[in-house]
């Protein structure tokens, strides 16, 4: 598994909790028989959710997680102007 998770969710860094999933990289239906650790992360289930959500999408337009960045930075620069308020 990636680095040994050593109890880390991959996406988020943050601990593993219940019901955790151990993702497997390849989706290829055939190659889900190869149990090498280089395809296989640990998630917990909202990042799995995330990451099963936004593959899709990032497969036909890489910059998604350009846009998601932008987005997600706007939300921090609108929290933090009503902070000093």
């Amino acid at each position: 598994m990636e680095g040994r998770s050593l109890g880390i969710d991959a996406l988020t860094c943050k601990p593993l909790h219940n019901g955790w999933n151990l993702h497997h990289k390849d989706l290829r239906h055939e190659h889900y028989k190869d149990l090498s650790p280089e395809n296989f992360c640990c998630l917990n289930s909202k990042s799995h959710e995330a990451i099963h959500f936004l593959y899709p999408y990032y497969k036909k337009d890489k910059f998604i997680l350009e846009r998601l960045k932008k987005i997600l930075d706007e939300m921090e620069a609108l929290e933090n102007d009503s902070k000093r308020l």
